[in-house]
């Protein structure tokens, strides 16, 4: 009965609105109180002991490095350079916002990260040459679900540690996906361009390509040597996000010189907010993930499923659905730590790679934070539009199309996620 309860409370706070680092802890608390034979201090010690991780440690390394690069002025030399690439494009601002996105991806490794540095400066732009803020917003929010996909990202960080799978393999099985992703909203943002006749530049010269790649590729490199060092064994994953640090600080104060002494404060400042935010979350997750373990819960759900001697697409058409109904309500992190323990040994008894079973779940929980009522970058560029959440959830149905059909292809073909990794002997 105490487990029927807890959940009963975690589903009643989340109605009524309490944030969902409070929703997990009470929900916790109340199944410890009615368990009986357990006593409340074990909620603290899971609550420090789920985020005492070394791993886990990478998480405000790299929201930092973000940080330190979104004040540095790497923005603006990634738009400079999206611009030579594809500005001839039907709809160029739009296009450039994507491949900006894919870009800033390879560098942040957030969403959020990617919505609010590249928003600020993007969709004012996009609004001043004649695009609607709701479709300057949508295709915004969208390009910016590929910021977890393409490495390195701090999502698969998460995924990694819960689920004991390699954080190189799942940077790796990331990429290919990732450029999917975004050559499906180049399609779809060519197609709206073309009928609605938003404007094009002219191609630029190979000496404005040449110039624009010579100011971008010192921030262009930044995931080669984060990658790579994971790859060739030189750093862990941990480390690798203290090398980002260190890179996109050397970037922003000495090379772009864009930074100053007094940034660093606000940097700072900005990071232990976020990492506060993301690692209490965590902590609490990890807590209910605990208590869903302890009742047996992941090996009830690995029992139904294979008693309903389904197909491995059905099951996985049966998977996505969850996580896309889960990923509308909670952040991206919660709903890793809550899901991936229930879901993984599904995957696993199926003979489902888990690295493909990540990328595809984490794309799922990526399509939640563009999807009403919670998402963050929605919510981002929402702000920096002026857009209601309901304009923007009608403008961007163009794009959750272009997300879904991502999606699919990756869960059909799950060569897409494991050929990198392949290639490198990892997989």
């Amino acid at each position: 009965m105490s487990i029927e309860l807890t959940i009963f409370v975690f589903l009643a706070l989340l109605i009524i609105g309490l944030p969902i680092a409070f929703a997990l802890g009470l929900a916790s608390l109340t199944y410890l109180f009615f368990a009986g034979n357990l006593p409340i201090e074990i909620f603290a010690q899971r609550l420090v002991q789920g985020s005492d991780s070394f791993t886990l440690m990478a998480i405000p390394m790299f929201m930092f490095a973000g940080s330190v690069l979104n004040t540095g002025g790497v923005t603006n030399r990634l738009i400079s350079l999206a611009r030579v690439m594809v500005g001839h494009l039907t709809g160029a601002l739009a296009q450039i916002n994507i491949v900006v996105s894919m870009l800033f991806a390879g560098i942040s490794g957030s969403s959020n990260a990617d919505a609010a540095g590249i928003g600020k400066v993007l969709i004012p732009a996009m609004i001043r040459e004649g695009y609607p803020p709701k479709f300057a917003a949508a295709v915004t929010a969208s390009s910016s679900c590929v910021g977890p996909i393409i490495p390195p990202s701090v999502v698969f960080v998460v995924f990694g540690g819960v689920g004991m799978v390699p954080i190189a393999d799942l940077f790796l099985g990331g990429a290919i996906p990732g450029l999917i992703m975004g050559i499906y909203m180049m399609l779809v943002t060519y197609s709206v361009a073309k009928r609605k006749g938003y404007p094009s530049y002219e191609r630029a010269s190979f000496k404005e390509f040449t110039l624009a790649l010579w100011r971008g590729w010192p921030a262009l490199i930044a995931p080669l040597i984060i990658v790579g060092g994971i790859i060739s064994g030189i750093f862990t994953a941990t480390e690798a996000g203290v090398v980002a640090v260190f890179y996109s600080f050397i970037l922003s104060v000495f090379v772009y010189k864009e930074m100053k002494l007094k940034d660093i404060w606000d940097v700072i400042m900005d990071t232990v907010v976020s990492t506060s935010m993301v690692m209490f979350v965590v902590g609490t997750a990890l807590a209910f993930s605990w208590i869903l373990t302890r009742e047996r819960v992941p090996v009830l759900l690995v029992d139904w499923i294979v008693n309903l001697h389904a197909s491995k697409v059905v099951v996985l058409l049966f998977i996505n659905l969850i996580c896309l109904f889960v990923g509308m309500f909670f952040c991206v992190t919660a709903n890793i730590i809550m899901m991936v323990p229930l879901l993984l040994p599904v995957a696993e008894v199926l003979g489902i790679h888990p690295v493909h079973f990540g990328v595809m779940v984490v794309l799922n929980f990526m399509i939640g934070t563009v999807t009403p009522p919670v998402g963050i970058p929605m919510h981002m560029v929402c702000n920096i539009g002026g857009v209601s959440i309901i304009e923007f959830t009608k403008t961007n149905s163009i794009y959750y199309f272009a997300l879904l059909m991502s999606l699919v292809t990756i869960t059909l073909f799950p060569e897409l996620s494991l050929w990198l990794p392949s290639l490198f002997g990892m997989v």
